[in-house]
């Protein structure tokens, strides 16, 4: 892996797609990906809402067993936060009507401390209870505290400007600051253990921005 670089030497920045090996990938975005949504918009600028996560599609999960405070937390450790203030399955009355089904049920995360819900167990199958009822859409509240702002520590990385919860510019914490990886010698070997560290199986693709 190339040696990370100051903020005040950086070039050729790279754009890195990461998915999971038991999730096939589409087009950059990955199924596992994670979003918000209010009132039926999403947005990747949202801490709390209806989880939307990608399987073929976006559509949400339901809150109906398993759902609880380790899977918001990791739901909001993928979303760049330190942890989930507060969850629950009131999306009809919290966050208005959703119109987009149920797309995994039976999200169980053993621990936590995971970064990514592809880490966590899940159902595609979806339970009578949950089709077509909206209020067992699974919300979360996450701290607005950025993973990255608390307590940084050297050689960690996060994706930034992504489109999406898997994908980004490449930074790396080094001597204090964040910056970006100097592409010079980089291959999928490094992309895969960049994406490993940040929760994922493997990158798909990267590029230079």
């Amino acid at each position: 892996m190339g040696v990370p670089q100051s903020a005040a030497a950086i070039s050729l920045p790279l754009f890195l797609f990461c998915c999971s090996l038991i999730l096939p990938q589409v087009y950059g975005l990955s199924n596992g990906a994670i979003i918000l949504s209010q009132n039926n918009i999403s947005s990747t600028s949202y801490y709390y809402g209806v989880v939307r996560v990608y399987y073929n599609g976006w559509g949400n999960i339901c809150d109906d067993y398993y759902f609880d405070s380790a899977e918001a937390n990791v739901i909001c450790h993928q979303l760049g936060y330190t942890g989930a203030s507060s969850y629950s399955r009131a999306g009809l009355t919290s966050y208005g009507t959703d119109y987009y089904f149920m797309k995994w049920d039976d999200v169980n995360c053993v621990s936590s401390s995971y970064l990514s819900i592809a880490q966590c167990t899940y159902s595609t199958y979806i339970d009578y209870g949950c089709v077509n009822r909206n209020s067992y859409d699974a919300t979360v509240y996450c701290y607005t505290t950025r993973i990255w702002n608390s307590n940084p520590y050297a050689g960690m990385v996060r994706l930034q400007d992504g489109d999406y919860s898997n994908e980004g510019r490449v930074e790396v914490y080094c001597n204090g600051q964040w910056g970006t990886i100097c592409s010079d010698g980089f291959d999928s070997t490094d992309a895969n253990t960049l994406c490993k560290q940040l929760g994922y199986d493997s990158s798909s693709f990267f590029h230079l921005s």
